[in-house]
């Protein structure tokens, strides 16, 4: 007899009588409709408020209510096997991320430079896009997000020798930027 949830129903129960399903769960989907008729629906999406009945004792409620009963600590029971994956497994690796914030909090606190960046390409991360770069450590990693501009950003900013040298470098980009856009608007290249 089947426990537990563990693919599109993961987490949820009956909170009146336990079943594990099937339950008839309002979806939102996209149908092709005819003047006869529709074609058959393929998936559908559905929210914690959409309204849920259990097949077996016709209980209603939301899919929350069919939720609710999963602790944060079944969930992660409930995810670390159906990914197959040990708890001591799981404690390992939280115990490494609890020791890697730790020496990076006293690293921080000691004023120690946590990344491969200069000063001024940290103030890019910082302030490129809103700060949604903040969490960049390196070059390599920002290369990885496959922002062209943010990368020449915190290139030009690694090359520059202070802040100064840093503005009269983006000065001068912005310059080739629209002399190349006024080329290509008005000079009819293609």
């Amino acid at each position: 007899m089947k426990k537990q949830n563990d693919n599109c129903l993961i987490g949820m129960k009956c909170p009146n009588c336990g079943s594990l399903g099937p339950f008839n769960i309002v979806v939102t989907t996209t149908l092709t409709v005819h003047d006869d008729g529709t074609d058959d629906a393929n998936g559908g999406e559905w929210e914690d408020e959409n309204y849920c009945q259990c097949s077996d004792c016709m209980h209603p409620a939301t899919v929350a209510d069919f939720s609710r009963n999963i602790t944060n600590a079944n969930y992660v029971s409930e995810l670390l096997a159906f990914m197959d994956v040990s708890q001591e497994f799981w404690d390992s690796l939280i115990e490494a991320q609890q020791n890697d914030m730790a020496a990076e909090f006293e690293q921080a606190r000691k004023g120690e430079n946590l990344t491969g960046l200069t000063e001024l390409q940290q103030q890019v991360t910082q302030h490129y896009e809103g700060g949604n770069y903040a969490y960049i450590k390196s070059v390599a990693d920002a290369e990885k997000v496959g922002d062209g501009l943010f990368v020449f950003l915190l290139n030009e900013a690694g090359d520059a020798s202070d802040k100064d040298e840093y503005i009269a470098m983006l000065i001068t980009a912005a310059r080739q930027i629209r002399t190349c856009q006024k080329e290509i608007e008005f000079g009819g290249a293609a």
